[in-house]
């Protein structure tokens, strides 16, 4: 089975409860240890099976959470630059190509000294999510737009193949301005979104769910 094709399956399956049972998530961590769970009993066993490391004696999984970023970046202004701190990422699937050449200090990459900055495509994937559980005020939107561009410079510098972007609303659609997130990015990158709509007969207002890839 196709990793990529997997790893969207079970995204999907992730927004698909969230809209049956919105209120099954308190926090964003909810979200993530769910789509953890979720792999790991639903997800092919490509997926969820141990893959070596440069010592054949080590081995672990594809997916992780709070993953450190290849790069360093200023976090106030978000731009670039190495004497800035690093970010993590809420899950990510490592690429099993890096991981039988590297050791696994190099591997977990929390010391940024052992990171392997010039080397490509250490993730599958990375992921981000976000819920919303008030009208969007501007220091929320100020948070999802610096999440897209953590996951634009996972891309541009290559340390994932695939990014994803995971937004939880139980407010109100929004409608008009995740539309906006549907746009080109600089180097010829864009966002493709997808979006689900159900009626959440508790609250009588909208569960929605914002999907968007990073290609």
């Amino acid at each position: 089975m196709d990793i990529h094709a997997d790893i969207e399956r079970c995204i999907n399956s992730l927004a698909e409860k969230f809209l049956k049972w919105p209120f099954n998530f308190f926090t964003e961590s909810d979200a993530h240890s769910f789509l953890y769970y979720y792999i790991f009993r639903s997800g092919s066993r490509e997926l969820k099976q141990q893959y070596p490391t440069a010592n054949p004696q080590i081995k672990t999984v594809l997916v992780h959470r709070e993953y450190p970023t290849s790069f360093r970046y200023k976090k106030e202004g978000m731009e670039l630059n190495d004497t800035g701190g690093r970010g993590h990422y809420d899950l990510v699937v490592l690429n099993p190509d890096f991981m039988i050449k590297h050791s696994i200090d190099e591997i977990i990459a929390k010391n940024f000294k052992k990171c392997c900055v010039n080397e490509e495509y250490h993730l599958l994937t990375a992921i981000e999510f976000k819920l919303v559980v008030s009208p969007l005020s501007k220091n929320l939107r100020e948070e999802i737009a610096k999440d897209f561009t953590k996951l634009t410079w996972s891309l541009e510098r290559k340390q994932a193949q695939n990014a994803y972007m995971v937004i939880f609303n139980r407010v109100r659609p929004e409608v008009t301005y995740y539309e906006e997130l549907v746009i080109s990015l600089p180097g010829g990158l864009c966002l493709q979104s997808i979006f689900f709509l159900r009626e959440n007969i508790c609250r009588k207002s909208p569960s929605f769910c914002c999907l968007t890839k990073i290609v």
